[in-house]
């Protein structure tokens, strides 16, 4: 049930009509939605003042547009939310830029790495192909990962399908890497990139809830409480 229905009926209901809408539905809708429950109180305080009129006998009273009473109390809170919104996704696309350049030095510096494996001199007796191929491997990885977070600064709203990429990327890699870590086998480059993917995984989550997530979710609260047990 949509907040237009709602209201509908919140203004049946103090007319003394049949609000055409269940009274418990109504009530867990506005118990949950501001901008219903700013609706009531304002809707009832010009009721109020409309019966206190006809009763002193003052004569006929011209009623004050309601949608402007309305829009006066609730676009305040409106514009809050929204330059809130706008802050909180601005800055995490600031951050998530940040992170992506994070990942392209540390591929850098492993691309480096894999140059200094097998540059001379090298012992004839030892394969440092395997080394430096894994070194390549490891920087295309943050590369990936450092042009992923570039597209969700450029593309907030498809965040959404990254999150659980990366999020089960980080999973199942501090699933594998909890023994070493436990056991203090694990290096710092293994715990940086740990903390980095974690890291990663939560502004993008910021990112989607700032951009489309607290409005949906809030969507979709709004409908739930608003449906009879």
């Amino acid at each position: 049930m949509d907040c237009a229905g709602i209201q509908r009926a919140l203004s049946a209901r103090l007319d003394g009509e049949p609000a055409g809408i269940a009274d418990d539905v109504v009530d867990a809708h506005v118990a949950a939605c501001v901008e219903c429950r700013a609706f009531l109180d304002s809707a009832a305080a010009l009721n109020r003042q409309l019966k206190l009129s006809t009763a002193s006998g003052s004569g006929p009273m011209v009623a004050p547009d309601l949608s402007e009473t309305i829009l006066a109390g609730i676009e305040p809170e409106a514009r809050r939310r929204a330059a809130a919104r706008a802050f909180g996704l601005a800055l995490s696309r600031v951050v998530l830029v940040g992170i992506g350049l994070a990942y392209v030095i540390w591929a850098i510096v492993l691309l480096g790495d894999s140059a200094a494996v097998v540059a001379p001199p090298v012992d004839p007796g030892v394969d440092t192909s395997v080394t430096a191929g894994l070194f390549v491997d490891a920087a295309a990885v943050r590369l990936a990962l450092a042009f992923g977070l570039f597209f969700a600064a450029w593309r907030p709203q498809n965040v959404a399908g990254m999150v659980p990429v990366y999020g089960a990327l980080w999973a199942f890699s501090f699933g594998f890497a909890t023994r070493d870590v436990v056991l203090g086998y694990a290096s710092a480059s293994d715990v940086f990139g740990l903390v980095l993917l974690l890291l990663s995984t939560l502004v993008l989550l910021w990112t989607w809830l700032s951009g489309f997530g607290l409005v949906a979710m809030g969507r979709a609260w709004r409908a739930a409480t608003a449906r009879p047990d």
